[in-house]
């Protein structure tokens, strides 16, 4: 999709080539010469460093969105914080879903506008600009102080700098919606930015509760996605089996699976087997559409 809310036509083609810009797909095959790379991402960092509104400034730009032109995203009902983003919890991320989701004036937020990058870039540029994403937001953003680099020469910078404004860049760029030309795939967003993860955990745990007929509740949903590594093995298996795993009864039954092996082992189960998980209810299930299927009977085949 070119765009998405009130964004102008052709956002994406603008906001994808200058991602491009910014970082490459590939450090060790980068055909942008060392020192303008390091140039682009000095004024990239120091627009996060300096304050929301210069960081909204040049996220406007990238999307080739005018000044005063509303994003038609809906505000948080807090501030999110650097603790809040570091730490994935119920509390925040269920606050960030029903900011997004819940029934009111503006469009309710659904999953076809969640999956894109441009749509998490919106929302970024509207948070920015309401003060709700940290002022300065660099903290929030990135772990990696480059504060010193940002004034530098650039020409003068040496393999181990370019490195780390290269690291700060690509976190960066992660938590504002992802980088879909380093990760493909339908899931780098789910992966790539906490905001996203949060928007999904909920929305998953949410639909999962609803399909169990009231037998799982949402916390023991929401705590069965919220280790990373099941998080990753369940977006990653259901990104690219869509088709087996869409009904909710599939993410209720994986996640008593999880709670499962939680209560047997106590402790969650790694990536490995939570992929496993996963697989098995794709696999298991072949003869039958998963949603014919009760989510016990789904737990059972993981």
């Amino acid at each position: 999709m070119d765009t998405c809310r009130n964004l102008p036509a052709g956002a994406w083609r603008s906001y994808s080539d200058w991602l491009q810009t910014v970082v490459a797909k590939n450090r060790r095959t980068d055909t942008i010469p060392p020192a303008e790379r390091a140039a682009t991402q000095q004024q990239f960092l120091a627009a996060a460093s300096t304050s929301a509104n210069a960081l909204a400034a040049t996220l406007r730009q990238a999307l080739n969105c005018a000044d005063g032109r509303s994003m038609e995203i809906r505000p948080l009902t807090r501030p999110l914080t650097a603790a809040d983003v570091w730490s994935p919890h119920v509390d925040w991320e269920t606050m960030l879903h029903e900011s997004l989701s819940s029934p009111g004036d503006s469009p309710v937020t659904t999953r076809a506008e969640a999956a894109q990058v441009l749509f998490w870039a919106a929302c970024s540029v509207a948070w920015l600009e309401a003060g709700s994403l940290g002022n300065p937001p660099a903290g929030l953003l990135t772990k990696k102080s480059s504060a010193p680099l940002v004034n530098a020469d650039p020409n003068t910078l040496d393999d181990d700098e370019r490195l780390l404004l290269d690291d700060a860049s690509r976190d960066m760029l992660r938590g504002l919606g992802g980088i879909p030309h380093v990760r493909s795939g339908h899931n780098n967003v789910l992966l790539d930015s906490a905001m996203a993860r949060a928007w999904w955990r909920v929305d998953i745990a949410r639909q999962a509760e609803s399909s169990s007929n009231g037998e799982l509740s949402f916390d023991d949903c929401y705590a069965a996605f919220l280790p990373s590594g099941c998080w990753r093995a369940w977006t990653t298996t259901a990104m690219t089996r869509a088709g087996r795993l869409s009904p909710g009864q599939c993410a209720a039954g994986f996640a008593a699976a999880i709670t499962n092996h939680q209560q047997r082992h106590s402790e969650w189960p790694n990536q490995k087997q939570a992929a496993e998980m996963a697989s098995n209810i794709v696999r298991r299930s072949a003869a039958y559409y998963p949603g014919m299927l009760d989510y016990r009977t789904l737990a059972q085949l993981a």
